[in-house]
């Protein structure tokens, strides 16, 4: 079937989208539900009604993006992984406040890929004339996009000193909600398949797991391989822990093979050119699952079981 499909397939031209999309929020210090006082302006933003803001995406923070990091993580040190969830991210929303978050102001402004969708929130008085934020990671992303650094004093939020309790989350969110919308607005729609992208890739790893329901390591490799990617096994286990971290797929043993599958998205993570009979999304579709019921059920039911609770 696999042969079929790539005998048929157009691969120039084809179009990659976010298949769940979600924001990356980082920044300062968090406190619990039951706190009223927030510790940070990423805590006072979460104390908001934020996701009134937030339209069609989830929000999910990077601490808990990071506790997949010691679950059987191919990575070998944070960085790179936490760069890859990032380029996977329709919007980084980053408040740029403590120690922690100036270290990913400056990771993630280094990244074409995450810098064109990053939006910094950052108090005015870290952007002095003499300051390196200012001077490197911020300037480099004002030009990147106008959209992309939002600075607040203090006085606009109610913030007096160091003294995050003061701040109001109203009023914080009530001057972030339209850059917000605005800076996830301009990452939406499809992009081109650029090759090299990580993100890009893991789009496509997605959208061959949505046509051919189940898949294996071999088989995986062999569809990139019909769009002029080279896959190695570390890279697609990088990519399968990634999509797996952000609930986009799953992973189980199937016999010898590890097998792939796609969790439940809300969109299509490509648009493939097929030629002939092929060229009916549906009916292929459905061809497939009929494909793998006669030669290889056993794959079926694998995914089956792995998605029981």
């Amino acid at each position: 079937m696999l042969s079929a499909f790539i005998e048929k397939l157009e691969a120039g031209g084809t179009h990659v989208y976010s298949p769940d999309p979600f924001v990356l929020l980082c920044g300062g210090e968090r406190s619990g539900v039951d706190i009223d006082k927030p510790k940070s302006l990423r805590d006072a933003f979460l104390k908001s009604d934020f996701y009134k803001s937030i339209k069609n995406a989830e929000v999910r923070q990077i601490e808990d993006i990071r506790e997949y990091f010691d679950k059987d993580s191919p990575y070998n040190e944070l960085f790179t992984f936490e760069r890859h969830i990032a380029q996977l991210s329709d919007l980084v929303l980053l408040f740029s406040e403590s120690p922690g978050s100036f270290a990913e102001l400056g990771a993630f402004a280094s990244h074409a890929d995450i810098a064109n969708k990053t939006l910094v929130v950052i108090q005015q008085k870290y952007l002095g004339k003499d300051s390196f934020i200012a001077k490197g990671p911020i300037a480099y992303l004002s030009d990147v996009s106008e959209k992309s650094v939002f600075s607040l004093t203090n006085s606009s939020i109610g913030l007096r000193g160091n003294h995050f309790a003061n701040v109001k989350p109203d009023k914080l969110l009530s001057l972030l909600a339209g850059p917000v919308a605005d800076r996830l607005e301009e990452s939406k729609g499809s992009k081109t398949l650029r090759r090299s992208s990580f993100s890009h890739r893991c789009r496509l790893y997605i959208a061959f797991l949505r046509e051919f329901q189940v898949l294996k390591d071999a088989e995986l490799i062999q569809l990139f391989a019909a769009f002029g990617i080279s896959i190695s096994k570390p890279v697609l286990n990088q990519i399968a822990f990634c999509c797996k971290c952000v609930d986009w797929s799953k992973t189980a043993k199937s016999g010898f093979d590890r097998i792939h599958f796609a969790l439940d998205l809300k969109k299509e993570a490509a648009k493939f050119n097929l030629e002939g009979d092929f060229s009916d999304r549906i009916k292929r579709r459905l061809e497939i699952r009929a494909h793998w019921s006669k030669t290889d059920p056993d794959r079926l039911e694998a995914r089956n079981e792995a998605m029981l609770p």
